[in-house]
This record gives structure tokens, sequence and C-alpha cells, in this order.
């Protein structure tokens, strides 16, 4: 598949995980919801390393390290790797279990937050490439 075949697929996948959640969270599977809400994030995080980097992330430590160095490199005073932090909160809950309901809501407020920063700069990156060819 192309990178950008693959940045659509994660996309997809994003938005199946963040349907997901809301379906979770309807039904009070809120450790559910926390794993859909993880995955989310994941998958657009994919999608922006891809899209802006062109690195394939696969494991929880890389996903870890590029959110790190993409708040050093922008200079967003952290924002990536703190809000990829309570995503991994919401991992943790998958297992745990711990979370109330207005935990995990609050959690998803950031998590749509991080979601449509992540979606605008991959998109910025995207329309850079299709200028440059």
């Amino acid at each position: 598949m192309s990178p950008r075949a693959v940045v659509a697929h994660y996309m997809q996948l994003r938005d199946r995980y963040w349907q997901n959640a809301h379906k979770m969270l309807a039904v009070g599977e809120y450790s559910k919801a926390s794993e859909m809400l993880y995955g989310a994030t994941v998958e657009s995080i994919k999608a922006y390393a891809l899209a802006t980097k062109g690195a394939r992330l696969s494991t929880h430590v890389e996903v870890r390290a590029f959110m790190r160095e993409a708040s050093k490199e922008i200079g967003d005073d952290g924002y990536y790797s703190k809000a990829f932090s309570k995503a991994e909160h919401l991992h943790a809950d998958f297992f745990e279990g711990l979370m109330t309901a207005e935990e995990v809501q609050g959690h998803l407020e950031a998590t749509r937050e991080l979601l449509a920063k992540l979606e605008s700069d991959c998109r910025a990156a995207v329309s850079t490439d299709e200028k440059e060819e």
C-alpha cells in the first residue's frame, strides 16, 4: 500500500474506534470505551507520523517516543506528549477498570481535542506533499 493509502487506513480505524468508544460509553462499558479511545488516539498518531515524517510506528515505545519528539520539534510545550500520556491512562483502564464514567468522559473530551489537532496537522502535511508533487 502507498503511504497515502496507509494514512487513510489508519484514519478509518480511528473513526471505527471512536464510534465504538461512544457505543461502549452508552452501555456503561467504561473500560472498553477507554481502550477504544486509546486505539483511536494511536491510529491518529500513526497517521500523523507517516504523513509528516514517513515513519511507521508499531509499538507503544515507538508511539510514545514519537510524541515526545514531536512535542519538542513543534515547540508545543509538551502538548502532544502530555495528551498521549492521558491516552495511556485510558489504555491502562482497560485492564484495571477503575475509571468512573465522568473520568472516561473527561478523557473523551481531551481525546477529541488531540484527534482534531492531529488530523489538522496530518492534512496540512498531506496537502504540502501534494503541492510538491
